[in-house]
């Protein structure tokens, strides 16, 4: 009876520890599932076992991704002359259709 004395509040204080493991991100979650895909031919690598411990352990609920709108920083405004109108215009990608419209345009216009 003495060492449930001792035993039982070490158990209390160590099971939340256990059941309460950091969740990672989704992109990590994908990055181990991808690990664990490439290393299958060999359940008994080390590689595999991590990466299986990892993801069982760290991604039963993952946290998702925030959503926020992408900016590019490193594309600088372009100015754009239209007759004799300088307008300045925030350069966003297009796909190619627009941006051969948009060339041809310029062209008849100059």
């Amino acid at each position: 009876m003495r060492w449930m004395r001792f035993t039982l509040p070490l158990l209390l204080l160590i099971s939340p520890l256990a059941f309460g493991q950091k969740q990672y991100t989704e992109g990590a979650c994908l990055l181990l599932q991808h690990q664990m895909v490439q290393f299958s031919n060999q359940p008994n690598s080390h590689n595999y076992q991590s990466a299986k411990r990892a993801f069982d352990n760290h991604c039963q609920n993952p946290i998702p991704a925030p959503v926020k709108d992408v900016v590019l920083t490193n594309v600088p405004a372009k100015p754009v002359t239209i007759g004799s109108v300088k307008n300045t215009v925030s350069t966003k990608p297009v796909n190619a259709a627009v941006w051969l419209s948009v060339k041809y345009a310029q062209v008849i216009c100059t």
